[in-house]
């Protein structure tokens, strides 16, 4: 299993939101087993109606294809109390999740990325 930390904001200059994504969904291409973790401004991420700039790829999008594929995305509780996405829906299949449970995800995953 892999676990992919994305904790920077979408639509960024650096692209790390969308790194992680993409690389969640080609490993799920590979029938690799893989869980987002999306943490700090990261949560971000997992708002519904995104409004990507022009010419960028809507994440939104990417998130709901990495979950019709199979892959798993947890959202971290405190982060969505702090960051105020809790007024904002999450995109639908998106589970709340806490820092015990990002540490299982760790402890039983063969590789860990964070972006």
């Amino acid at each position: 299993m892999t676990t992919i930390i994305i904790n920077d904001l979408p639509y960024s200059s650096n692209d790390k939101a969308w790194n992680g994504l993409k690389l969640g969904l080609t490993l799920l291409a590979y029938d690799q087993k893989v869980t987002l973790f999306l943490m700090d401004d990261g949560i971000d991420v997992g708002r519904q109606n995104h409004q990507a700039p022009e010419g960028e790829a809507n994440l939104e999008q990417l998130v709901e294809d990495f979950l019709r594929e199979g892959g798993r995305v947890k959202g971290c509780k405190t982060c969505i109390e702090n960051n105020g996405v809790s007024k904002e829906p999450l995109i639908e299949g998106i589970k709340v999740a806490n820092m015990g449970d990002l540490s299982a995800y760790v402890a039983n995953s063969d590789k860990v990325v964070s972006f």
